[in-house]
């Protein structure tokens, strides 16, 4: 696995269908019906180079079969992971459940990342 170049943790909150055809709007996203977000919070965006608009390729498994899809970065809140509702479908993801995001590479044209699902027993230890 690659040493990620930072990783965030925190309880999901969603960005919702209308949020996410407005943010494809105002992005001006090269597909118009453009709807999987992850929304950071301003400091983590900043401090990683992720500009609202960045398009990444994120990574992510669930029940043992690999996915990946490409979502826009747009902006987070009160510390909150934001994710749009059909990447929180995908992941079985409900609001306020922990997940974890991690920036694995900024080789090419499109950052890389993962996001996973944060479980009790990986808290518990």
């Amino acid at each position: 696995m690659m040493s990620p170049i930072f990783e965030y943790t925190a309880p999901v909150s969603p960005i919702l269908p209308g949020e996410a055809a407005q943010l494809a709007k105002n992005f001006a996203c090269a597909d118009p019906h453009q709807r999987t977000f992850i929304g950071l919070p301003p400091s983590v965006k900043e401090a990683h180079g992720l500009p609202s608009a960045t398009c990444v390729t994120v990574a992510f498994e669930v029940n043992g079969v690999l996915g990946s899809v490409t979502a826009y970065i747009a902006g987070g809140r009160g510390g909150m992971l934001r994710l749009s509702t059909d990447l929180m479908e995908a992941l079985h993801l409900m609001p306020n459940m922990k997940a974890t995001v991690r920036l694995l590479s900024r080789d090419g044209g499109r950052p890389q990342m993962e996001i996973h699902v944060v479980k009790v027993e990986d808290i518990l230890g």
